[in-house]
């Protein structure tokens, strides 16, 4: 992903790189990108199950992405 975004130009500039928003449900991935390319925000996504989210698995997204979704 990473490098396609490269490749397409769209990390060129950080007024470019700024408007990409990385969504997923794999945390693993997102840290993954998050190492490659601090610069990108990631959103980690996560599926509704109706019970609250512990604060130290909110500590723990926080630690690689820019918000939950």
């Amino acid at each position: 992903l990473v490098g396609a975004l490269d490749d397409a130009g769209f990390t060129k500039t950080a007024a470019i790189s700024q408007q990409i928003v990385i969504q997923s449900f794999d945390a693993e991935s997102l840290r993954t990108v998050k190492r490659l390319r601090p610069d990108l925000t990631l959103v980690q996504l996560l599926y509704a199950s109706g019970e609250p989210i512990a604060p130290a698995t909110l500590g723990d997204i926080a630690s690689y992405a820019d918000g939950i979704g």
